[in-house]
């Protein structure tokens, strides 16, 4: 049997030119001026494997026929006997929290039997055309370069490139309850003087800092829209503790892809809650019971921002206050 080595070179003898013009500007010329053996040696190796990925590829031939394949994103998914939320929840790895807000679930205690819940798939298949690059596939998809390579670490394997008919794992994204709605300031003047007012005593002055550095940006407009909560730096970036601000259970700590990144939120009871955002670590599960001050991860970058720092929100019935307010 004719070694591989030998088919890609048939391979590469036939389609000549064609393949050799595939590589980067500049190296058929190269080629011919006397490299190093072993700058030879790499260049072979990079047309064995463009001719095996391009041209051996027998998908290469069909690729008219190949079009987008995907997997829906949600599926509905019947409540069986003994089945929890939480149970659900940790079944098909998201958020609790989630189930109840996209099916209209007041009481998470009480389900039916037979009930039909819809439930977001935590990634779905996506099928290479011909001629897409890793960069086409994650601006279509909405991903990010990073999260695709976590999920198909092949491609990092095959030094960041695809082919025709290759079947990748593609994230889903959650829903975007809670990222920071347009208001004008008037609105938000009147709901925070209502919010606000709704606040016990003990519930406004029990929070701690969750974060020590400086403040960098306030609650309120900014560029144009509202900033739920407040931006706190610390000069240790990824090294800096963040702490619980008040003790409570933790409802989601999961990667946010509305802009908060990785995300810990905290319920403390009659619908106080706090956020987290952008951590670059999360040491917390759902479920767990945190005390005031215990770490619950690290200050980070993850989603949208353009720095180190903790996003950090106080909310009460899913209304952000004024963090400022209630810290000591």
């Amino acid at each position: 049997m004719p070694s591989i080595k030998k088919v890609v070179t048939s391979a590469l003898f036939v389609t000549g030119a064609t393949a050799l013009s595939t590589l980067p500007a500049g190296t058929a010329e190269a080629a011919m001026d006397g490299w190093l053996q072993e700058d030879i040696d790499m260049l072979e190796m990079e047309m064995i494997e463009n001719a095996l990925r391009n041209y051996t590829n027998p998908l290469h031939r069909i690729h008219s026929t190949i079009d987008q394949v995907t997997v829906e994103d949600t599926i509905t998914y019947e409540v069986q006997l003994g089945d929890t939320l939480s149970d659900i929840a940790y079944k098909f790895g998201i958020p609790q929290k989630e189930i109840e807000q996209v099916n209209h679930i007041h009481n998470k205690h009480k389900l039916s039997i037979g009930q039909k819940l819809q439930i977001r798939l935590k990634e779905k298949e996506y099928v290479v055309k011909h001629g897409e690059s890793v960069d086409e596939i994650v601006n279509q998809l909405g991903v990010s370069k990073e999260e695709l390579i976590t999920y198909n670490q092949i491609v990092k394997t095959m030094n960041y490139t695809v082919y025709p008919g290759q079947t990748l794992r593609i994230p889903t994204a959650p829903p975007e309850p809670i990222h920071q709605p347009i208001m004008t300031v008037s609105q938000q003047d009147k709901r925070e003087v209502k919010i606000a007012s709704r606040f016990k005593t003990d519930q406004a002055g029990a929070f701690q800092w969750p974060l020590s550095g400086i403040v960098t940006s306030n609650f309120g407009t900014r560029w144009g829209r509202m900033h739920n909560g407040i931006d706190i730096s610390n000069a240790d970036r990824s090294n800096a503790e963040i702490k619980a601000a008040k003790s409570g259970v933790v409802t989601d700590a999961y990667f946010h892809r509305g802009g908060y990144g990785n995300l810990v939120i905290i319920d403390h009871g009659e619908g106080v809650e706090t956020y987290y955002a952008h951590l670059s670590k999360i040491s917390v599960s759902e479920g767990d019971q945190v005390n005031s001050g215990d770490l619950i991860g690290y200050m980070g970058r993850t989603g949208k921002t353009t720095g180190y720092h903790l996003h950090f929100e106080i909310r009460r019935d899913n209304n952000p206050v004024n963090p400022l307010k209630h810290l000591p």
